[in-house]
């Protein structure tokens, strides 16, 4: 009988067809309306990058940390997906991802369009593309919703 860990790969593949339990928001809202004066952020560990093409397809991906680029980079994304592991800081803090595909374009602001308040609590983030004449998805996931195994914080 195989291992009971999840690997990465399965993790990808499952996050790309199905909903996971306990995410927050599909879609980001874009609403302005979450933030506070006192709202420091989260701590954001691995980016899950989901190709639901099956086949190899180009975006370019932009994180910035507090106003700044901490990764930047053009992937050429297997249809089995990617896990970027942060080089990034994961100290609390207010990121913005930007994302640009063959099809579209777009941001999403974390937490303040997932609604969350500050949180000493790792989460990572799941971004979906390739679904047929949809948008891009992006989740907000906690280690409650991943192999603690799948990603790093």
């Amino acid at each position: 009988m195989e291992d009971s860990i999840i690997s990465r790969r399965y993790l990808l593949a499952a996050l790309g067809t199905t909903t996971v339990a306990g995410c927050m928001d599909l879609t980001p809202t874009n609403s302005n309306d979450a933030t506070t004066e006192d709202e420091t952020g989260i701590p954001l560990g691995s980016l899950f990058v989901s190709n639901n093409r099956g086949e190899s397809q180009p975006i370019q991906l932009e994180l910035k940390r507090e106003g700044e680029i901490a990764y930047e980079d053009t992937l050429e994304v297997p249809d089995e997906g990617e896990v970027l592991d942060p080089v990034w800081s994961t100290e609390p803090a207010e990121y913005t991802l930007h994302w640009e595909t063959e099809e579209n374009q777009g941001k999403a602001s974390i937490p303040t369009d997932f609604h969350i308040a500050d949180s000493e609590e790792c989460h990572y983030l799941h971004f979906n593309f390739g679904l047929e004449q949809m948008s891009p998805l992006v989740d907000l996931l906690t280690t409650e919703d991943i192999e603690t195994n799948a990603g790093t914080c």
